[in-house]
């Protein structure tokens, strides 16, 4: 393994558990196992290890998600299956995490919504499309308008706003707007396909 892939990795770790405006260089070199002076020969400030450690991560989340899509052939049990990957993935990160990213690397922030934007809404367009096609999603729905409503709608659980405190309980949240969305587009046909998969993915 490469020691800035390494380094990245062992960020990943540290950011989510311990926020991204406490942790130092010092903690994430020691994470890394590498000294101070090689995590600065690779990255030159800890906003630019940020920066890269959002790119790297929304690369790897892209690429599993286009995995489940080439290997699922119903376009619930992929939209399921891509729930799963990342509620899994997000469990042991600091809700508080991603509110810092926001507010205080504000361009590492737009940087992880504008691939969310760019790139989920187009894997969620032809998730629609697919369901429409084969009857699990009303035929009535827009399929570019409501992928991008998906995707605000996955972002009101990492953004800072009303629905969003330390409080609640926010895989609860997810699961919640996920199930309001999925009901909002399925056909009868979807809804008994769903209702009869979903248990696989939600203990």
């Amino acid at each position: 393994m490469e020691i800035r892939e390494k380094i990245m990795i062992a960020a990943q770790d540290i950011f989510g558990r311990m926020g991204f405006k406490q942790t130092t260089m010092d903690e994430v070199a020691r994470a890394a196992g590498v000294s101070k002076k090689t995590l600065y020969e690779q990255f030159s400030s800890k906003r630019e290890l940020i920066f890269d450690l959002v790119e790297y991560y929304m690369g790897m989340v892209l690429k599993q998600c286009e995995e489940i899509v080439a290997t699922t052939s119903n376009p619930i049990e992929t939209i399921l299956k891509i729930d799963h990957m990342i509620t899994k993935s997000h469990q042991n990160v600091n809700p508080m995490a991603l509110m810092e990213l926001q507010r205080f690397f504000p361009e590492s922030f737009n940087l992880f919504r504008t691939n969310l934007m760019k790139n989920d809404v187009v894997l969620m367009k032809e998730n629609i499309e697919k369901g429409i096609k084969e009857g699990y999603y009303r035929k009535s729905i827009n399929p570019e308008i409501i992928a991008k409503m998906r995707i605000e709608n996955a972002m009101m659980v990492v953004c800072n706003n009303l629905m969003v405190t330390d409080r609640i309980d926010h895989l609860s949240l997810k699961k919640e707007l996920m199930e309001h969305f999925m009901y909002g587009i399925m056909t009868p046909k979807g809804v008994e396909y769903y209702q009869k998969h979903k248990s696989q993915y939600y203990k």
